[in-house]
């Protein structure tokens, strides 16, 4: 994320960026952008794309497989969203299943693929699935909707819920999936979820970025929404695992460049996380984030968590050498093993109030 709005501050304003944040240091600065830089794209009157679930089609289901690559769940809409899965050792009988929401970008295998054989080892069954616009999933590389979005992790809950009866399940995303994981926790109506787990949550909410980030944010969106930029920015490090690094620039599945309105989706999806902490948490809940983390600011995530009320069934743990990448970093070892300890304890709390 902060990548590509460095990105984005970098490519759309050959201008250079302004002095300060104050927009009324901004005005002459922007007018100069304005008439050298948008006027073509402005006449056009684009506007952020957004590609929703379609009309619902049917009940959403559960296609299971063999091995790793055991079927998708298929959405209301029809949308087929490829499901991956990893298992605890032959003979071992899981203890509590993991429902995984990868970050932008990224999609479910790469993301799991250091964590989901530590996890599945200590007994955990975790199942992650490709998100709209991401991997193999329809509409690649377009923002399907921070409701969309919601509405599938909360449909796949019910499914893999339904699927393993009597095993607690837990909601865990990364990143931009913590920041709807933590959305979900704080919304209302039944949840088929026993805890949710966020990892490195992406809070950086408009209300934590500079006036003229958001400016510039919204005029990139509304102006040029189809432009993409690449994800990466010199100096900024995602984890301290230089393989996951490596496997995350060359696999063919991951997003290299993003569009500016997917990242004007995701901002919307992290404002909505922020405005929802508050209300945390309807069911026990875990954060986990890193003090080297180079992507969410460290000041956004520490504001944002300070809303969460006194008293709430809310733990964090936040670890000195950890990145953003918590689960890839060399440290994923005890990272997998505090989130089993949890999440093995997270159902034994007291029960969700309706």
């Amino acid at each position: 994320m902060l990548g590509n709005l460095l990105a984005i501050s970098r490519e759309i304003f050959p201008c250079g960026l302004p002095p300060d944040g104050h927009l009324w240091r901004m005005t002459r600065w922007l007018t100069t952008c304005l008439t050298t830089c948008f006027l073509a794209p402005l006449l056009l009157a684009c506007t952020p794309r957004e590609m929703p679930a379609g009309p619902m089609t049917g009940p959403p289901r559960l296609e299971m497989g063999a091995g790793a690559e055991s079927g998708a769940i298929v959405a209301s809409d029809g949308a087929r969203l490829p499901l991956h899965q990893w298992a605890p050792p032959e003979g071992e009988a899981p203890r509590v299943v993991i429902l995984a929401l990868h970050g932008l970008n990224d999609y479910s295998v790469n993301m799991m693929d250091e964590s989901g054989p530590l996890l599945a080892k200590g007994g955990a069954l975790v199942y992650a699935y490709d998100q709209r616009g991401f991997g193999k999933a329809p509409n690649r590389s377009f923002w399907a909707g921070a409701e969309t979005l919601a509405a599938d992790a909360i449909a796949a809950g019910r499914l893999i819920k339904a699927a393993h009866p009597g095993l607690p399940l837990v909601l865990m995303g990364e990143s931009m999936g913590g920041a709807e994981a933590l959305w979900i926790a704080g919304s209302e109506g039944p949840l088929p979820f026993d805890g949710i787990v966020a990892t490195t949550p992406a809070l950086w909410g408009r209300a934590y970025m500079p006036a003229w980030m958001q400016d510039l944010l919204w005029l990139g969106a509304h102006s040029v929404p189809q432009l993409g930029f690449y994800g990466a920015a010199p100096g900024v490090v995602a984890s301290s695992d230089d393989r996951a690094l490596r496997r995350f620039g060359t696999d063919p599945l991951t997003l290299k460049t993003t569009r500016i309105d997917m990242i004007w989706g995701v901002v919307d999806l992290m404002d909505r996380a922020v405005a929802a902490l508050p209300r945390c948490c309807r069911v026990p809940t875990l954060v986990m984030t890193g003090q080297q983390d180079q992507i969410v600011p460290r000041h956004a995530i520490q504001a944002a968590l300070a809303q969460v009320p006194t008293g709430a069934r809310y733990t964090r743990i936040d670890y000195p050498d950890g990145y953003h990448l918590l689960l890839r970093d060399k440290i994923r070892e005890k990272v997998a093993q505090d989130l089993l300890d949890w999440a093995m304890a997270a159902p034994h709390l007291p029960a969700t109030a309706p």
